[in-house]
């Protein structure tokens, strides 16, 4: 007795579906995740240059990695330098709240705003990548009498998995040609401080604390890691 047509068609979606529920493998591969990473770097500019002309040289060297960037150069009304340099603070608007609550739910960082009180400049940029990875940056300018501290926070949302083929092959593609999402951050990472030191070859950049630790940079990388 011959299967109609019809009927080989339900069969083999049938053992296709099966062989999937059977196999923990392909399951997990077809499992669409969302993974948020923070990134966050201190680095401390030894130099007599201006604030401006360290931001500057910043924004060229991250704007090779991201697809917009708002800055804004926030007055010092009391004139007077700070002993130390100022940090970032990263705030949830929403603490306390029933939002709040569910932002930081497990698998979620929560919502975050960087606060910098007393920066001299402060800058936010980001950059979506084929379509759903998503990267952001936020960077403050911290002024001190013997130069500045640069404090740079970094969030990555990657999404894997799934069964949307044209989305899969564009991260692919994306992936191969121009390196993985976490390879993106390091480089926008490593673009900012090329071109601050490309401007400033006499100023000292040093590392001062972060996650996750900065690997080599293509440049005398000493001056940016950890001592």
């Amino acid at each position: 007795m011959k299967m109609s047509k019809t009927g080989a068609i339900a069969a083999v979606a049938l053992l296709g579906t099966a062989a999937l529920t059977g196999c923990g493998t392909v399951n997990n591969a077809l499992s669409a995740k969302t993974t948020e990473t923070e990134y966050f770097r201190v680095y401390n500019i030894t130099t007599a240059a201006s604030a401006s002309v360290i931001a500057h040289a910043a924004a060229n060297g991250i704007g090779k990695d991201i697809n917009g960037m708002q800055e804004a150069y926030p007055i010092n009304t009391s004139g007077v330098i700070p002993r130390k340099p100022g940090y970032m603070k990263l705030v949830d608007p929403f603490a306390g709240s029933p939002m709040g609550a569910f932002a930081a739910s497990a698998g979620s960082v929560g919502f975050k705003l960087a606060n910098c009180p007393g920066a001299a400049w402060t800058a936010k940029a980001n950059k979506v990548v084929a379509g759903d990875d998503r990267e952001s940056f936020d960077m403050c300018l911290f002024p001190y009498p013997g130069g500045y501290q640069l404090d740079i926070y970094g969030d990555l949302v990657t999404e894997s998995g799934g069964i949307n083929l044209s989305l899969l092959i564009a991260r692919s593609v994306v992936n191969h040609t121009f390196g993985s999402p976490q390879e993106f951050m390091d480089k926008a990472f490593a673009d900012t401080l090329d071109s601050i030191h490309a401007a400033l070859p006499s100023a000292q950049l040093a590392f001062v604390r972060g996650e996750p630790t900065p690997g080599p940079l293509p440049w005398i990388s000493h001056t940016v890691l950890a001592e």
